[in-house]
């Protein structure tokens, strides 16, 4: 794996409950995520279900998409 690229991140799962990897709250990337999808934004929804990936929110999208 190229490290040049590597995410290191020694924060846990705890301090993203409201606030997401990059600093957003966790309701608005979640719900502008879903807009995105609605309006066929790929590239915008492709960018806010990163910042949910990395904020650990699969779960809650997920449940929402199901």
């Amino acid at each position: 794996m190229n490290e040049k690229y590597l995410i290191v991140d020694k924060r846990n799962l705890n301090d993203f409950k409201e606030k997401t990897f990059s600093g957003y709250k966790k309701k608005d990337v979640i719900t502008t995520l879903f807009k995105s999808i609605e309006k066929n934004k790929i590239e915008e929804a492709c960018n806010w279900i990163t910042e949910c990936i990395l904020s650990g929110y699969t779960k809650i999208v997920w449940e929402k998409l199901i």
